[in-house]
């Protein structure tokens, strides 16, 4: 069984170009050459929700897809703007949570930390 991690801000605003590079970015061929679908979206429609980027909550631990260096590359290439934070009350991650900080300038800064309950 898997566990969430909850997408609990998000101010990403993606424009539409970037949308279908990173779609574009996620395919990747098998080992006989044959184009498979990609691991994250399953159209393009599927990158955002309105003009934010968007981290399916049905994806459980992998919703940070923005850990993938490829379509972090990609949001730095465009310069996107905004920020997004994840928490993980349920895994073995230690109630930690993190934030994505993209300044639009090609810039990201990730801040990460834990909660404690009392």
């Amino acid at each position: 069984m898997s566990w969430k991690v909850h997408c609990f801000e998000n101010t990403l605003r993606l424009t539409k170009k970037c949308a279908k590079e990173l779609f574009k970015a996620q395919e990747y061929s098998d080992e006989y050459g044959d184009s498979e679908g990609g691991d994250v979206w399953y159209s393009v429609g599927d990158v955002t929700c309105g003009e934010f980027a968007y981290f399916n909550p049905d994806h459980s631990e992998h919703i940070d897809w923005i850990q993938d260096s490829r379509l972090l590359e990609i949001l730095l290439k465009h310069k996107v703007k905004g920020f997004v934070s994840f928490a993980d009350f349920e895994g073995g991650g230690g109630n930690e949570i993190w934030r994505w900080e993209f300044d639009g300038q090609g810039n990201v800064k990730q801040l990460k930390g834990t909660i404690n309950f009392e």
